[in-house]
């Protein structure tokens, strides 16, 4: 007796959010990973994610460098920067969750660190550096 070997971790299906066609994990449904993930983390299935980075014309949001999503984690793909009023990320999309745009890793990295009072601090300091008014202040004496 033969025994056929089925996989049961991946199957292929075809997502009811985008229509592509994939090998995509049992428990996602009928779901792809971008749209299940898109979807549970920012309301946004892989239609609207690719929509939102051509909108953006294929680049990040803030230093214009050209990124590509769904490409993993990491420094390779494209990240969505999303803000909320909720302390616990993730936990569910809520309501005053909202999608700001698509950033390269450096740039998702170093927002998602920083809040704009600190940006704010970084205008105040380059259009006033200490350095300048010190040198004014000694060609004064």
């Amino acid at each position: 007796m033969t025994i056929a070997w089925v996989n049961l971790r991946n199957c292929m299906k075809i997502c009811n959010h985008c229509k592509i066609e994939g090998d995509f994990p049992v428990s996602y449904g009928n779901c792809c990973s971008a749209c299940k993930n898109g979807r549970y983390r920012y309301n946004m299935n892989r239609i609207q994610q690719l929509e939102l980075l051509e909108h953006q014309k294929g680049r990040c949001a803030i230093c214009k460098k050209e990124v590509e999503l769904f490409k993993g984690k990491g420094k390779d793909g494209a990240h969505i920067d999303h803000f909320g009023v909720s302390s616990v990320p993730y936990s569910k999309w809520e309501e005053g969750w909202a999608v700001r745009g698509i950033l390269c890793f450096d740039c998702n990295k170093y927002l998602g660190s920083h809040d704009t009072d600190f940006f704010e601090e970084i205008i105040r300091y380059l259009e006033n550096p200490p350095a300048q008014s010190f040198e004014k202040k000694r060609g004064q004496t």
